[in-house]
Order: C-alpha cells, then sequence, then structure tokens
C-alpha cells in the first residue's frame, strides 16, 4: 500500500503544471531585469562622473580666480587636487585648461594659459594675445579687467556595458571666474618674471 502511495506522488508531481507559469515568468523577467541592472548601475555611475567633473571645473576655476599670482608648481598642486576629486576613477583621459582672458581692442584675447594633457603633460594650449573665441559671451569682459576660464574634458569608459556599446561617455565643462584679489591673476614660470 505504501509503495502505491508513493508512486501516487510521484506520477502527481510529474504531472503537476500548477508552478510552470510562475517558472516561466521568471526566467523570463531575469533575462529582462539582469542587463536592466546593469545598465542602470552604468548610468548611475556616469550620473557621479558628470557631478564629480562639474565639482571639479567649478572648484579649480574658483581656487585659481582666488590667486594674485599662479606659478608652474601652484598649477600642478591644482590639477593633483582636481584628479583626487575623480577618485577612483581613471584620470588618463583628463584634460584642463586654465586661461586668462583680457579684453584688447574690445575683443577677448589670452593673456595666459596652461593645460593638463590626458598623458599628463603640462602645456600652453592658446599663445598669449591670441583671440580667445571660448568666451560665448563676450559682455562679460565689458566691466572686469580679465575673467579665468577653466575648460575641462574627461572621457568615462563603461567599465560593464563596454563590450555591448564599444563606445565613450565625454564629459565637457567649462567654468568662468572673475579674479577676486587683484585685476589680474599673473602666470609665473620662473619667480620674478609674471605676465603683465
Amino acid at each position: 500500500m505504501r509503495q502505491h502511495k508513493g508512486k501516487n506522488i510521484l506520477i502527481r508531481a510529474r504531472d503537476c503544471q500548477r508552478g510552470t507559469a510562475a517558472m516561466e515568468l521568471s526566467l523570463l523577467m531575469a533575462i529582462i531585469m539582469v542587463p536592466l541592472y546593469f545598465a542602470l548601475l552604468e548610468i548611475s555611475d556616469a550620473m557621479t562622473i558628470n557631478r564629480r567633473v562639474a565639482t571639479s571645473v567649478n572648484t579649480l576655476a574658483d581656487l585659481t580666480a582666488q590667486s594674485t599670482e599662479l606659478s608652474p608648481s601652484d598649477f600642478s598642486a591644482l590639477v593633483l587636487g582636481v584628479e583626487g576629486m575623480l577618485e577612483p576613477q581613471d584620470t588618463s583621459t583628463l584634460s584642463i585648461k586654465v586661461v586668462s582672458v583680457v579684453l584688447d581692442d574690445n575683443k577677448p584675447v589670452v593673456h595666459w594659459s596652461r593645460s593638463r594633457n590626458p598623458d599628463g603633460s603640462l602645456s600652453e594650449p592658446y599663445a598669449a594675445g591670441a583671440q580667445f573665441s571660448n568666451l560665448g559671451d563676450n559682455a562679460l569682459l565689458t566691466d572686469v579687467p580679465s575673467l579665468i576660464v577653466v575648460e575641462m574634458t574627461y572621457d568615462h569608459k563603461p567599465l560593464i556595458m563596454k563590450q555591448v556599446f564599444q563606445s565613450v561617455i565625454q564629459f565637457k565643462r567649462n567654468s568662468i571666474r572673475y579674479p577676486r584679489l587683484s585685476d589680474k591673476v599673473q602666470f609665473c614660470p620662473t619667480p620674478g618674471t609674471c605676465t603683465t
């Protein structure tokens, strides 16, 4: 009698269809939810990086505008601080340009400029005296002798979805500040040899 009941239970378990629909639905949802979960992780990561780049560019512009003179070592220290703000992200794709813009014959021209290139080297992106066309609104210089402009570009490579999209997300931010402690922030390549 017990064997008969045992067989009956096994046969009934084999023929039971009550959980099949739920199992099929859960498998279908897993196919949809797993990629959605990873996409949301990537979007969240990109939003965090975007916020960090925005904070970094504004902080760099603000600190530069609070200076009266800026030396190459001062610039390197500011760049190092910005890189620290972006950690733990890889900063090898970070490009930073700091430009002092003055008004000359009612045109914005470069007073001095320095940049941190993606390879980590420092350079002069715009020649002194060249017209500066990235200001957007030239009226910003009508009442002040100079402006500090910071341009930052950061290429973000998604960690998880890069296998699918094979692309880079580029964040570009600009920030403009008026010098606070003097009419112009001077750049001094060596002590006693500052811009005029």
